[in-house]
């Protein structure tokens, strides 16, 4: 899942969980997972800080990727068949914007 979005000058945050085969519940990563492309996933989901100047190595660019496994061609194998993102966040003084959201692997993609 990769996303586009506006920096914003204080925090703010987006979550990202998602829903398996029409599950009510998300599924929990097993593991924390920082790739170092935005998003940190852990067993609440995977978040990141929408904040411009979140890291000492520079201001942010404004996108960011996150990787989930699952089927990546019709030889995959595995009993999910559908996913949900939920996406949910909580902003201080600064509107939050996104521009883009690219789900890899959907039909028509």
């Amino acid at each position: 899942m990769e996303i586009l979005y506006n920096p914003t000058n204080n925090d703010a945050t987006l979550t990202a969980n998602l829903h398996f085969n029409n599950s009510q519940t998300a599924r929990a990563n097993a593991i924390r997972v920082d790739r170092g492309e935005g998003f940190v996933a852990d067993t609440s989901g995977a978040g990141i800080n929408l904040k411009r100047a979140r890291s000492a190595l520079g201001d942010s660019t404004g996108a960011a990727k996150m990787r989930f496994s699952g089927h990546r061609d019709q030889y995959s194998s595995g009993a999910d068949r559908h996913v949900a993102i939920d996406l949910s966040g909580q902003q201080a003084l600064d509107a939050v914007t996104l521009y883009d959201l690219n789900v890899e692997g959907v039909p028509g993609e």
